[in-house]
């Protein structure tokens, strides 16, 4: 079900702030990730995703949306600030959703684009370079399947529950971008997610390149 309302600013503000404002518990974190598109020096978008008591509330840094994942109830909700709008997916339309244009992608008898089929289903194959900046441990990942490739600087989480949160956080926004026009199937995304939960790391930027440069975060 999805239920689109209209909020007043005033508890849009109060839902960012109040998140931020908030003192992180042990098991709660925050990370910063960057989005690429091709060989662009500037990030397309600036994400920020805070984990705090079995939520998670994605920020677009360059944009007016908020993302609140509720996982216990089986909500995600936007809010849309500029525009004063809320919208409320239950997750399991959505798993739907996400799981029929998947299907429809790869049983489609009608011609379709190959990064339609890369989306869907990858064949990636996978190189991996560690690298330190200033001190830092990090791991540079390419993921490629022509004609998509994904490129994921990422780092170790500092407890093994957080690479599993984000990967749960980073599998339903993937499933969300699905959906939105323009949208490819998640397949993809998931599988990358899956390959760094397994390594217990926590992307900090992503480089995405394909035939097709669209979408304002990359799928």
């Amino acid at each position: 079900m999805c239920r689109a309302t209209r909020i007043g600013l005033a508890l849009a503000f109060a839902v960012v702030c109040g998140v931020t404002a908030s003192v992180l518990r042990a098991e709660d974190f925050r990370i910063d990730t960057d989005y690429y598109i091709g060989s662009d020096k500037t990030p397309n978008a600036m994400v920020l995703t805070i984990f705090q008591g079995g939520n998670f509330y994605e920020f677009q840094l360059k944009g007016p949306e908020v993302t609140i994942y509720e996982p216990r109830r089986g909500k995600i909700t936007l809010l849309d600030v500029k525009r004063e709008l809320r919208t409320t997916l239950d997750t399991a339309d959505l798993l739907d959703a996400a799981i029929s244009l998947q299907t429809a992608a790869l049983q489609s008898t009608k011609p379709l684009q190959p990064i339609f089929i890369a989306a869907a289903k990858p064949e990636f194959q996978t190189d991996t370079e560690n690298f330190s900046e200033n001190g830092n441990s990090y791991t540079r990942l390419t993921f490629q399947s022509a004609p998509l490739q994904y490129t994921v600087v990422a780092q170790a989480a500092r407890f093994p529950a957080a690479a599993q949160d984000f990967k749960y956080c980073a599998d339903w926004s993937a499933r969300l971008n699905s959906i939105r026009p323009g949208g490819l199937p998640a397949g993809a995304r998931l599988e990358v997610n899956e390959a760094l939960a397994a390594k217990g790391k926590l992307v900090i930027a992503w480089s995405y390149r394909s035939s097709r440069r669209s979408g304002s975060v990359p799928t």
